[in-house]
């Protein structure tokens, strides 16, 4: 007997009965017990999951290996210490199912399906506010609880600044890791699929609707500001951001714009400093946003991570 089994047998706990229970039901149906593996899933690297796209959305689906959890040796309990107390408790793998479908419904982009924290790489060269970002980022990944009071983060900067990356990958870590519901949307996206469904009665079944994404737990918006600013989009903006302020709901989003201008506003200027995130989404929005989220502006001399050296 290992010494993880030995453990197991010492603990009273009603888990380890039921679970028992549960395999001596499964050999009288001719049911194998998992055995323990020594090696690494060769298809999904113990990790339980494997990820995939389907279309333009980041999926992803239990591993067949997850019967046999390296952890828990398929008992579905394992033991932990604390304290010098010894307590059984759920094994991870026993909410994967969960976290996995937690996942799926947030639908991330495709294009960031395997970039989490650890693929933002932060240079010695690159402003400390990145680095803090990213800290930001991964803190509120972990400790967040939808339900009680708590601010988002709105992270604001210059494009191809690591915007989306950090807010796909805090959505990965709250649902793939913690089963927390969250969901990220495209702003311009959202008014798109929101007028098709207002034109196109066969439309309105699979679009977003309002009271959806004014509802979840975690909401990330990517692309604030972006649109033609027409009465459409700030009316449908107002409510969404109105919604979640009333309810106390955990958003996150991402400006290409500043909170203010840095001159006077030149709309055929491609720098959009010029312009301002207040000016994008008006006063009523804005100010519901500051008490919502912790901004984190990301300086102007942030390099393009899209562009290569020569461009920058």
């Amino acid at each position: 007997m290992s010494e993880r089994e030995e453990e197991f047998e010492q603990v009273g706990s009603p888990l380890r009965a039921i679970v028992e229970g549960l395999h001596q039901r499964f050999e009288a149906i001719g049911l194998e017990k998992p055995e323990a593996r020594s090696e690494p899933c060769p298809r999904c690297g113990d990790r339980g999951f494997v990820m995939g796209r389907q279309g333009a959305i980041a999926v992803a689906e239990v591993c067949g290996c997850e019967r046999r959890c390296r952890l828990c040796n398929g008992r579905g309990v394992s033991v932990q210490e604390k304290d010098g107390y010894q307590f059984a408790q759920a094994c991870e793998c026993q909410t994967l199912a969960h976290r996995v479908a937690s996942f799926n419904a947030a639908q991330l982009p495709a294009r960031f399906a395997e970039k989490g924290f650890d693929e933002f790489y932060v240079h010695a060269d690159d402003p400390r506010e990145l680095m803090i970002a990213k800290r930001e980022m991964m803190h509120l990944a972990d400790t967040a609880r939808p339900g009680h009071a708590g601010l988002g983060k709105g992270l604001l900067g210059k494009p191809g600044t690591g915007k989306t990356h950090l807010l796909v990958a805090t959505l990965a870590r709250l649902t793939l890791g913690r089963g927390i519901r969250a969901r990220y949307i495209e702003i311009s996206f959202l008014f798109a699929d929101l007028k098709a469904a207002i034109s196109d009665p066969r439309a309105r079944a699979t679009v977003d609707k309002i009271d959806v994404l004014s509802e979840v737990d975690v909401l990330a918006i990517d692309e604030l500001g972006k649109g033609r600013g027409s009465v459409f989009e700030e009316e449908v903006l107002d409510e969404l951001i109105g919604r979640r302020y009333n309810n106390g709901k955990l958003t996150l989003f991402a400006s290409n714009y500043p909170r203010e201008a840095s001159g006077k506003a030149d709309p055929t200027r491609q720098d959009l400093s010029s312009l301002s995130l207040r000016s994008r989404v008006g006063e009523r929005v804005f100010s519901r946003l500051h008490e919502m989220v912790d901004f984190l502006d990301l300086p102007q001399a942030t390099r393009d991570r899209r562009l290569p050296p020569t461009l920058r």
